[in-house]
């Protein structure tokens, strides 16, 4: 007997894991298989050779039930099955009650004995086990409170204890369990992680803040709060279940704390959680509130105007603010108004903008509290920097001209101007009785003659004479920045240009020139007039030193005799008329001053005679003939012809080109094409105007195919007939066709069909046509399409081959 019970002893402590937990703090219970019919609590572990049954259900009155597996043989020593309810880590069980039952056939005096049963924890049986059972499996069961537990899990255990094995004939050990209340203790605090917003920083706040965080433990949490000096902003319970060894899920808490119900100053921010069984975690912190808005800044500058080289330096400086005092300052460096972010840190600020423009720069500052509260006013102060030389301008003004490549019409007016940039210290003079040098002044000296300086921006002086003039000038501001000195010279023209028309060379008649007595022309036009009568045309001229000349457009104007002149403008702008030649005779010239040629032309047939008018098939080409003759009659060689083409409304395009023989004749052959207008063109040269010829006409007749789908048919039937309009130059939605039938008694061609019968933009077109009169013997019927003329398909008038169909009565 001891043997049995040491082995049993053994096989326990092998299974079970031994803790040691410390003791302190809060507790819980967990239930399982109460009236509620649930267990959450306890699960089967162990060997498949043990019937281990979580269901409340397992035993109609007794709940929850282990026992061994009926018919297995013997079963090998320490077979075990058990339910089992582990705790939390952290957690241990202390305690276990409820209604039960257990036997095992150790120590019973049966026969067949070795099977223990009984609730064990993880350093050995606690209630029944050994040495015998404590009830039987009758439907009563015992009542029992186990407590003083330290275990990490506790079992309802049915293990076989003998060293030799166990018989499973029948059950031979079994337990079972309900009602069941497990007692648990937890020695530790949650955790609480995640902190954020005012619970995480230690800064200043203003307006509304946010504050939370996250906790968590091995048992959950079960409650959370946030408390602002005392007063729970925030206070939330878990929904736990009573039946989970872990009761409670992780939780956390999130607030936001309007702060400008509160005082400016410290507060006490307190973050708690509670777990399962009652331990607490704080987090403390210190909320600083302020929510005064800083007064306006201060704002000083060393100097109204800084020049040559030296910084800017505005500096701030707080004025009346919070608790929180001022983090900085909103500075604008164009006088706009400052916004509501710091760009510029403090308490006190010294900004230095770097190089500025020339001129006033107005800087605007606001204040930013230690919470970021912009002040509602800003200060400002106003930094002048000129450090740039004034600009400096020379030119002849007024009648004395326009001063075109520094020539001017004398007497010259002389005009010097100082400008400096708009808000700098500037050009203006010095006060009445002051030197010149104590305000703005502008200095010239022209030619050899001493330099004068003359207050304020400008001065004006003139040259008299005719002649190139040089002048320095240059312009120093209130503050004393002197431009770099200018020298610009003048050439004083009084003169109005003079000169004589040339005659027209031959080898360039229309080019007319004159000689002048400049050698800086800006400007010249010819001006021609008919002698009898009209306006004067104006055409655009070229110059070069000491001559112009001008294109005169012969082509255009009409024949006839003209007044010629050249108006003439020099540099300076003197302005002279050219009317006469160099003989003294009057500026006049007869139009056209080239040659006007004469240019026949004409199509050539198939038996070589000449015509205006030809009718060509659709894939002829066509031969041009044409003569050049100047105007005595002499042939023309070496002269360019083209031949252009328009078909229907279209623009003219030229389709061969050629040049004349030495008997002025030249031959050219235009390709195939529509019905179009031909036009021989003699191209103008430089002693030539060119010349057009009539007008000449190419006629193509429209050509069409026809076909019938079946060449027999009998009356009363259809015949289906199609083809296609050749050529192209169709409308895009085509055209109307018109079929036509032959009329033997008539003896000629008449329509049959005309309504409705089109061909589509590729020439395809389809009939049918039914014949519904042949009586008797068989008929033959004769059919073509003609095509008519029209202003949009460019082809004279044609027709189809004909095409037969027999028709029987």
């Amino acid at each position: 007997m001891p043997t049995r019970i040491a082995l049993a002893g053994l096989a326990l402590l092998t299974l079970l894991l031994m803790l040691a937990p410390a003791a302190r703090a809060g507790s819980y219970e967990v239930r399982a298989c109460d009236g509620s019919g649930i267990n959450r609590a306890f699960s089967a572990v162990g060997s498949d050779a043990i019937a281990a049954d979580a269901s409340c259900s397992a035993d109609w009155s007794l709940g929850m039930k282990v026992r061994n597996q009926v018919g297995r043989g013997t079963l090998p020593a320490f077979t075990w099955g058990a339910l089992e309810a582990q705790a939390p880590p952290g957690a241990v069980i202390t305690g276990l009650r409820g209604n039960g039952t257990a036997f095992g056939t150790q120590g019973t005096g049966l026969t067949s004995g070795g099977w223990e049963a009984g609730v064990a924890d993880d350093s050995g049986y606690r209630w029944c086990g050994l040495p015998a059972g404590c009830s039987w499996a009758g439907p009563a069961a015992l009542p029992f409170a186990v407590g003083g537990l330290s275990a990490s899990r506790v079992r309802v255990l049915v293990i076989c204890s003998s060293g030799t094995g166990c018989p499973t004939g029948s059950v031979r050990a079994a337990a079972t369990l309900r009602d069941a209340v497990i007692e648990l203790r937890d020695d530790g605090p949650p955790e609480i992680g995640g902190v954020q917003g005012a619970l995480g920083s230690g800064g200043w706040t203003a307006g509304t803040a946010s504050a939370s965080f996250s906790a968590s433990d091995p048992t959950g949490i079960r409650r959370t709060r946030i408390e602002v000096d005392g007063t729970p902003v925030f206070d939330r319970e878990s929904s736990c279940d009573p039946y989970s060894m872990r009761p409670c899920p992780d939780a956390g808490a999130a607030a936001t704390l309007d702060t400008r119900h509160m005082a400016d100053g410290g507060h006490e921010l307190v973050a708690t959680a509670w777990d399962a069984a009652g331990n607490a975690s704080v987090h403390r912190r210190t909320l600083q509130v302020d929510n005064t808005a800083p007064g306006p800044a201060q704002m000083s500058v060393p100097a109204r105007w800084v020049r040559d080289g030296t910084q800017a330096v505005v500096t701030v400086r707080p004025g009346t603010a919070g608790p929180s005092g001022v983090s900085g300052y909103a500075l604008t460096t164009d006088g706009s108004e400052p916004g509501s972010s710091a760009n510029a840190a403090g308490p006190v600020a010294e900004h230095r903008p770097g190089p500025l423009a020339e001129g006033l720069h107005r800087f605007r500052a606001r204040a930013i509290g230690g919470t970021g509260i912009a002040g509602r006013e800003d200060a400002s102060v106003t930094v002048g920097v000129d450090r740039t030389a004034p600009s400096v301008s020379v030119e002849a003004v007024g009648d004395g001209g326009d001063g075109r490549e520094d020539w001017i019409r004398g007497p010259a007016q002389i005009a010097v101007s100082g400008t400096d940039q708009a808000a700098l210290s500037g050009m203006e003079p010095s006060g009445e009785g002051l030197p010149v040098e104590a305000g703005g002044y502008v200095e010239y000296q022209a030619d050899s003659e001493p330099a004068v300086r003359v207050k304020g921006g400008s001065a004006r002086f003139s040259f008299s004479r005719d002649g190139v003039h040089a002048v320095t000038v240059r312009a120093v501001d209130g503050a004393g920045n002197a431009s770099a000195s200018r020298t610009a010279s003048f050439r004083v023209d009084s003169k109005i240009p003079s000169g004589a028309l040339e005659h027209p060379a031959r080898e360039d008649p229309r080019r007319l020139r004159a000689t002048v007595d400049e050698g800086c022309i800006a400007a010249a036009t010819l001006e021609m007039r008919a002698l009898a009568g009209g306006g004067w045309e104006k055409i655009d001229g070229r110059a070069t030193p000491g001559s112009v000349s001008a294109l005169v457009p012969d082509d255009r104007l009409p024949g006839g005799r003209y007044e010629a002149r050249f108006r003439v403008t020099d540099c300076a702008g003197n302005e002279g008329i050219i009317s006469s030649f160099s003989d003294g005779q009057p500026g006049v010239v007869t139009l056209p001053l080239r040659m006007r040629p004469r240019l026949a032309a004409a199509l050539v047939d198939a038996g070589g005679h000449e015509t205006a008018r030809l009718v060509a098939g659709r894939e002829e080409r066509v031969a041009v003939s044409a003569r050049l003759l100047d105007d005595g009659g002499e042939p023309m060689e070496g002269n360019e012809i083209e031949v252009r083409q328009r078909i229907g409304s279209g623009g003219w395009q030229v389709v061969a080109r050629g040049e004349t023989a030495a008997s002025g004749r030249v031959g050219l052959r235009v390709p195939a094409g529509p019905s179009r207008a031909l036009q021989v063109v003699a191209l103008d040269t430089r002693t030539s105007t060119g010349a057009t010829s009539d007008d000449l006409a190419v006629e193509v007749a429209a050509q069409a195919t026809i076909r019938a789908a079946r060449r027999r048919l009998r009356n009363g039937q259809s015949a289906r007939l199609s083809g296609r309009v050749l050529g192209g130059f169709l409308p895009a939605r085509g055209r109307e066709l018109e079929l036509q039938g032959w009329n033997p008694s008539r003896r000629r061609w008449q329509p049959v069909l005309t309504e409705g019968l089109r061909c589509d933009g590729s020439g395809r077109w389809k009939a049918r046509y039914r014949f519904s009169a042949t009586v008797g013997g068989t008929v033959a019927y004769r059919f073509r399409v003609r095509v008519a003329p029209r202003p949009d398909h460019p082809f004279a008038e044609g027709h189809s081959r004909a095409v037969t169909v027999r028709v029987s009565g």
